[in-house]
C-alpha cells in the first residue's frame, strides 16, 4: 500500500502536474486527451497498452505503459533503468512467486500479463527491498514507445553498497 503524503507524490510526465500515487490513474486518464497517447494517434497502430504501477516498500513508486508486444527482458531492463538498480548488478525477475528463466524472457507481456497480476523483484541498491508491480490496467490505445514512464515519485541518486565498494 502506498502512504499518501505530500512527500509521496510524484510528476505526470504528460502535464507536468503533482499527482500521488492513488490518484495517479484517475488523473492520467483525464490527461491522456492532450499528452502521451493524443501526439502519437495517428501515427502508429493501435494494440494493447498495459498500465504498470510500480512499488518498493511504501517509499518509491512509478506508473508506466508497456505495450503487450514487448519481450519480458525489455521490461526488465527498463525497470532497472528506471531506478531500481544503480548499476549492472542483478537480480532475479520474479512472477507469480517463480524466477524467470532466460527462455521465459524472450515471451511477451500479453503473454504473460492480465489485469491485476502481479510481479515482483528483489532490489538490493542503495535503499534495498521488495520491487512490487501490479497490471492495473489493460487498454487498446496509440503509444509510439514500446516502454514509457507515466509518472514516479523523484527519488536520489544513490548507489548500492557493492558499486561503493567498488570506487573505494
Amino acid at each position: 500500500m502506498l502512504l499518501e503524503n505530500a512527500s509521496n507524490v510524484g510528476t505526470c510526465f504528460g502535464c507536468q502536474q503533482s499527482v500521488s500515487p492513488a490518484n495517479m490513474l484517475a488523473h492520467f486518464e483525464a490527461c491522456r486527451g492532450t499528452s502521451m497517447a493524443a501526439r502519437h494517434k495517428h501515427h502508429v497502430e493501435a494494440e494493447k497498452i498495459f498500465m504498470l504501477q510500480v512499488e518498493m516498500d511504501s517509499q518509491f513508486w512509478l506508473f508506466a505503459e508497456v505495450k503487450g508486444s514487448t519481450k519480458l527482458q525489455n521490461l526488465y531492463m527498463f525497470l532497472r533503468s528506471n531506478w531500481f538498480e544503480c548499476c549492472g548488478h542483478i537480480n532475479p525477475f520474479v512472477i507469480e512467486g517463480k524466477e524467470l528463466a532466460a527462455d521465459y524472457m524472450q515471451k511477451t507481456v500479453s503473454e504473460v500479463f492480465a489485469a491485476g497480476d502481479r510481479f515482483h523483484y528483489e532490489h538490493n541498491g542503495a535503499v534495498s527491498g521488495k520491487v512490487i508491480g501490479t497490471i492495473v490496467a489493460v487498454q487498446t490505445n496509440h503509444q509510439e514507445k514500446a516502454m514509457q514512464v507515466v509518472s514516479r515519485k523523484n527519488v536520489s541518486e544513490e548507489r548500492c553498497e557493492t558499486c561503493i565498494a567498488e570506487t573505494h
